[in-house]
């Protein structure tokens, strides 16, 4: 996203692509009380389909604890890739991306110690994608078909 104002379209696709094709049901959906999630559009996007809106208080990350402190782990994450990899902050976003792509393909207790990406997609991981984050890799571009 590069808008905050993009939130809702963002999260519409996400519902239809996701959760509703998949057959989950999404019950209850937790943000805090900022402009991009209190539109009279996402209000009654949400009505219309049952789900019950927990709004917080903004300035108030205490309120949500666990998504601040996921939050948290992803940006110490990405940090240490970061220090490690030897690369500089304009490589941030990806070492997020990398962080968040590694994150959901490790066991954990809450799914006791099955792999989220796995839970979400049914799909298995395959361990051989997973590289040390700066890695240097080689890109095979083929030859246009001559016409």
């Amino acid at each position: 996203m590069k808008n905050k104002s993009e939130s809702y379209q963002h999260f519409k696709e996400f519902y239809e692509s996701e959760i509703k094709a998949k057959g989950y049901v999404l019950r209850q959906l937790r943000s805090d009380d900022a402009p991009e999630f209190t539109s009279t559009e996402f209000r009654d996007f949400c009505t219309t389909r049952g789900i019950m809106r927990r709004i917080t208080p903004r300035y108030t990350p205490q309120q949500n604890a666990i998504a601040e402190r996921g939050m948290r782990t992803i940006g110490e994450m990405a940090r240490t890739l970061l220090a490690h990899s030897g690369l500089g902050k304009e490589w941030w976003a990806y070492a997020v991306k990398y962080a968040v792509y590694t994150r959901i393909r490790c066991p954990t207790s809450t799914l006791e110690n099955r792999i989220p990406f796995e839970e979400w997609s049914e799909e298995r991981v395959n361990s051989a994608l997973l590289k040390p984050f700066g890695s240097r890799v080689l890109v095979y571009v083929p030859d246009t078909l001559a016409v």
